[in-house]
């Protein structure tokens, strides 16, 4: 079962960030309100699919899997350019499904690190967010940016600190007679061809190595002619729902624990509008799910905070490498995880039980059964001897669970 969460109070997940590169987190909570600093090692493969053979030099778009390269891949030619990193390449994440071009909140945490709010006017524009994000990190030794779609994607400033492995002319995905190549059809995947136009739609302002934009300016986008039929190719090429449907199940091969693991995060640098300081956004999830949350009444205040504190984490030396921050949290979530909702459930539905000593005689054994490694034999206080300072019930509830009473 699903749960939403639907507290005000939502300093408790702050922890979910610890899910960054999940799929399906990532999915179910798509407005991110996290943004961590990280890298992406060297000898890491990076794909990219365009409309020729030339490698470009900056602000581009590249994949972690090939099925989400080629979603991407223009007719009639589809180029697969495959790129190896030579040097650890540093980025920044945005957690949720943060690469959708959505209103409903998915480009909140972009809006506010660039413009201090949230912009839905800027919602198509993605080559102007690559290139204002490029110039915001450039001071802070930033090379690019992580966010998430159907898979994972590297938002590069600067294609330098990349090797060009091969480029190779591949059979590119017949879109040509497909009803809702550009809108929602009955199959439900138009969506993410729309993606797909959008990255291209205002290429003309991306240097030189950009793709050149097909489309009018102001006018719809113009479907993709058949692809070429390679000499002695028998049968039909493959169709762009197929292209899709594939990348989405790619995608899923990252739904959980570790899962984008070409992407390291850097947990000790990690900035959560959901720390409880940030006063101005608690009235506006009161009520909601989770998933519903936005940042639209962060005050100046409290985005100049946020981002004060972004910024130290930038500057900031490096701590210890070898602490393993997100396999550290994990360990918490699995042990505590289930038995905390386990525990709740216990606590919202007393009425289950034949009687309210039973139901207390349960969550006594929940609490109990996670308090067992800190309950030390030789360690159960004197009541009498308890200093006077520390509560009553804290004395019963330490002697009841240490004693069995």
């Amino acid at each position: 079962m699903l749960y939403l969460l639907t507290i005000s109070i939502t300093s408790t997940t702050i922890v979910d960030g610890y899910m960054g590169g999940w799929q399906w987190p990532n999915t179910l909570w798509r407005n991110g309100h996290t943004i961590i600093k990280g890298h992406i090692p060297a000898g890491t493969i990076l794909y990219h699919g365009r409309h020729d053979s030339e490698a470009p030099t900056a602000f581009e778009w590249l994949a972690f899997n090939f099925e989400h390269s080629y979603l991407l891949c223009q007719s009639p030619e589809c180029w697969m350019l495959t790129f190896a990193v030579r040097e650890k390449i540093n980025i920044l994440y945005f957690d949720g499904s943060s690469a959708s071009n959505s209103l409903m909140g998915h480009l909140d945490s972009q809006d506010v690190l660039l413009w201090g709010k949230v912009r839905p006017e800027k919602l198509l524009d993605e080559v102007g967010r690559i290139r204002s994000l490029c110039a915001w990190g450039a001071p802070f030794g930033l090379d690019g940016y992580v966010r998430m779609e159907p898979g994972f994607e590297l938002m590069l400033c600067d294609f330098s600190k990349l090797r060009l492995v091969s480029s190779a002319r591949i059979h590119a995905p017949d879109r040509s007679k497909e009803r809702g190549w550009n809108t929602r059809d009955d199959h439900g995947f138009g969506s993410i061809f729309q993606r797909r136009a959008i990255r291209r739609s205002n290429s003309v302002l991306l240097p030189p190595g950009g793709p050149p934009s097909r489309e009018p300016p102001g006018l719809p986008p113009i479907p993709p002619p058949p692809p070429p039929v390679p000499p002695n190719w028998r049968g039909p090429f493959r169709t762009g729902h197929s292209v899709e449907i594939e990348t989405c199940l790619a995608a899923a091969w990252n739904n959980f624990y570790p899962g984008e693991a070409r992407v390291k995060l850097d947990y000790t640098r990690m900035v959560s509008f959901y720390d409880p300081s940030l006063m101005s956004l608690l009235p506006s999830r009161d009520g909601l799910p989770k998933n519903r949350h936005r940042l639209v009444t962060l005050s100046k205040d409290d985005a100049k905070l946020a981002m004060d504190r972004l910024e130290d984490d930038l500057n900031r030396k490096s701590g210890d490498p070898s602490a393993d921050w997100s396999m550290l949290l994990r360990t918490v979530m699995d042990r505590y995880g289930d038995r905390l909702w386990l525990l709740r459930d216990t606590l919202s539905s007393p009425e289950r039980y034949d009687s309210i000593k039973l139901a207390a005689e349960q969550v006594r054994l929940q609490v109990f059964v996670m308090l067992t490694p800190y309950l030390v034999y030789d360690a159960v206080p004197d009541e009498d001897n308890m200093p006077p300072s520390v509560p009553t019930t804290d004395v019963l509830l330490y002697t009841n669970l240490a004693m069995g009473g």
